[in-house]
């Protein structure tokens, strides 16, 4: 398993993969006690695409990470390799999924997220017609599963997610800083 973002969720996904055996390669912009603690090993991103049977999505959109899996990504990748990307729908460069799926290179493809879902996702579109048509032709193909952005939508996360924004605000103002702020990976 190559898990690409070594935060809360990645680290949460980890612990099911070790749960039952996989072998666990990550990718981070700084390396994870955590991760490392449940057996994962960090490794640079090319070797999540050479190395990885299946790769999961779990990094912020930043500008350094939008289409991280893109056609050079790909090529790199393992033949019939699944993806799952439950991150935020940029990352992936749909149109070369497609692309890659066409060449029969992708196994499957497990996306809850895309780059245009606030169009789509969060209204009821099933009796119209749709506009969007890199993703009608991604729901084409037999092998992708497309599921509306919706794990946040239990009570219980969005409690969560006002908790922590909370949070967020009063450790800026009184201490100037939150453990929640996303950081730019350094500069190469």
């Amino acid at each position: 398993m190559g898990i690409i973002g070594a935060g809360k969720i990645g680290r949460c996904f980890t612990s099911i993969c070790k749960g039952i055996g996989m072998n666990i390669i990550y990718y981070d912009i700084q390396e994870s006690e955590e991760m490392n603690a449940m057996g994962g090993k960090l490794v640079k991103l090319e070797e999540i695409w050479k190395n990885s049977d299946v790769i999961s999505l779990h990094c912020p959109l930043t500008p350094e990470t939008k289409y991280i899996v893109n056609k050079d990504a790909f090529d790199q990748m393992k033949q019939n390799v699944i993806i799952v990307n439950t991150g935020r729908g940029a990352l992936i460069n749909t149109k070369d999924a497609i692309h890659a799926l066409k060449k029969k290179k992708i196994a499957g493809l497990a996306i809850d997220v895309y780059e245009q879902e606030e169009n789509i996702f969060f209204k009821d579109v099933s009796a119209e017609i749709p506009t969007d048509d890199i993703l009608a032709r991604l729901l084409t193909f037999p092998n992708v599963i497309v599921t509306g952005h919706q794990a946040y939508f239990t009570e219980e996360a969005l409690s969560a997610i006002c908790e922590t924004t909370i949070h967020n605000i009063i450790d800026i103002r009184t201490k100037g800083e939150s453990p929640n702020i996303v950081t730019p990976p350094p500069k190469k």
